[in-house]
């Protein structure tokens, strides 16, 4: 083998391979693919900026900048610094035409918020709440909801009370709250979604079961014959009774004083039309029932393992409900037409309290604990001369327990009273409209009190105009002249005898 153009080579001990023909150098390149593990985000769509169309803004909150140097009311610590802003949407990639609700962040806390609206939506996957369809996670991050949705704050205001009654209620049957109702139009119902507007502030201190959803309940009649269909229930009719009372109900000042309701009319003004006789409500923990007597007395029920020993006992804001359930049948009575302008009748509704402390030794204790039930009566407010109030083992007060064995058994045997200035309301014509085509709907004639007694309301006594019993409204009443026995009228019932 020779080596062309080589000179000077010494080669010692070398083993030299000979290879003919061309040489041929390829290079590999192997990518290796290292998997990435998936996260719960992962499980959603994955949408671009680029691919929302924005059609319409829905809402838009800018948090109070005042919160970046921590100035807050109390009411909103704990709230997030964000800026939401909801809109509908077309998706570029979905080919279906669907519309779709965004929801977009910003903000110092936006990520966290964010993330938290996400764990929910993870964590509320059924047909009563918004479904996620797929997530941005830009500078702006965005969750995407199914269907084009609204919330139930922008009808808020439009609604009439009942239905902000009804849907206060759905609210907490879902287990949220008014500013999480949205509207799913595809559907046709209520949802539980993310934190929306805020509306106004409710009064309403109590909810019944909601069993519908539909969007149909927005509409005024169809919830009204909605809510008319439910079994009858006295403490259903109360609660819409008490909405449609409350939410209408005008103060007006007085400086009359009274120790019964009185009905009269503004225009006269000391002229009464009716006087009802007390509705009584118990504040403290002695009592653990109360109840409407057929004779008008009002019963509660002692507890007798109670830790509490003090209670009060006071002319109750029921009384406005009382009169408004029986209004019908007064106007009837009295040949007013429905109409006149109601609105000129008044409520003046006495402001009374009672007020007792039971002995709490151990041994008045152990001896309530093991005698028969105790219950307390509370006699109508009449101005008549009597007993103002008793005890008893009986449950209808035919007997009393003598003031001897009140004191063995640690009962007080005087109570203090304390009177205040009245309150006096009207109503709208519209609300004693509404009360009386409540009654229609769900059975009761009008013209009667039996709507009234079904809810257990004390009934009101009419003045007719040719007659001068408490006409004249008292205007000079002082607590000093309204002792316990002036401000009760007693009815038949014995003394039990001596234990």
């Amino acid at each position: 083998m020779a080596f062309s153009n080589a000179s000077g080579c010494n080669f010692h001990t070398v083993t030299i391979n000979d290879v003919k023909g061309n040489q041929i150098n390829n290079n590999y390149n192997q990518i290796i693919h290292q998997e990435r593990k998936r996260t719960i985000y992962d499980e959603f769509y994955n949408i671009k900026l680029g691919a929302i169309h924005h059609l319409r803004d829905v809402y838009h909150e800018n948090y109070p900048r005042r919160w970046d140097v921590g100035i807050r009311e109390w009411w909103e610590e704990g709230r997030l610094r964000v800026n939401r802003t909801i809109c509908t949407a077309e998706i570029h990639s979905d080919s279906s035409g669907s519309k779709f609700t965004v929801v977009s962040y910003n903000g110092p806390e936006a990520n966290q918020a964010w993330e938290e609206d996400f764990r929910w939506s993870l964590q509320s996957r059924n047909a009563q709440n918004m479904q996620l369809f797929g997530l941005n996670r830009s500078n702006i991050p965005m969750l995407i909801f199914y269907n084009e949705l609204m919330p139930l704050a922008y009808r808020w205001d439009q609604l009439h009370a009942l239905g902000k009654f009804y849907f206060f209620s759905l609210a907490r049957n879902l287990e949220c709250n008014e500013r999480e109702l949205w509207m799913d139009f595809k559907h046709g119902n209520l949802i539980h979604g993310v934190e929306g507007p805020q509306n106004a502030v409710h009064f309403f201190s109590s909810y019944v079961n909601t069993p519908s959803s539909s969007i149909e309940l927005l509409q005024h009649h169809v919830l009204w014959n909605y809510l008319s269909s439910f079994p009858l229930q006295k403490e259903f009719d109360i609660q819409v009774l008490y909405v449609l009372e409350r939410s209408s109900r005008r103060w007006i000042d007085t400086n009359s004083r009274t120790i019964r309701p009185i009905i009269s009319s503004a225009r006269t003004r000391t002229i009464a039309i009716a006087v009802g006789g007390g509705v009584w409500r118990c504040l403290g923990k002695c009592f653990d029932s109360r109840a409407e007597m057929v004779d008008g007395k009002t019963r509660f029920t002692v507890v007798n393992d109670s830790e509490y020993f003090g209670f009060r006992l006071r002319s109750s804001t029921w009384e406005a409900c009382a009169w408004l359930s029986q209004a019908s049948s007064v106007f009837h009575k009295l040949s007013i037409l429905p109409d006149e302008d109601l609105s000129q009748y008044e409520l003046i509704r006495p402001n009374i309290q009672l007020s007792g402390q039971m002995v709490s030794s151990e041994i008045t204790q152990q001896r309530r604990s093991t005698s028969p039930p105790i219950y307390l009566f509370v006699l109508p407010i009449y101005r008549s001369s009597s007993i103002p109030y008793f005890w008893s083992h009986s449950e209808t007060g035919q007997t009393r327990i003598p003031r001897k064995m009140c004191k063995r058994l640690g009962l007080p045997t005087k109570l203090s009273v304390h009177i205040d200035s009245p309150f006096r309301y009207s109503w709208p014509t519209e609300t004693y409209r509404e009360i009386h085509r409540w009654q229609v709907l769900r059975g009761f004639d009008p013209r009667t009190t039996s709507f009234a007694r079904y809810l257990g309301s004390p009934v009101y006594d009419i003045i007719h105009r040719k007659s001068s019993q408490f006409e004249e409204l008292d205007a000079d009443l002082d607590e000093g002249d309204l002792s316990l026995d002036l401000l009760f009228h007693d009815t038949d019932t014995q003394i039990e005898g001596d234990h």
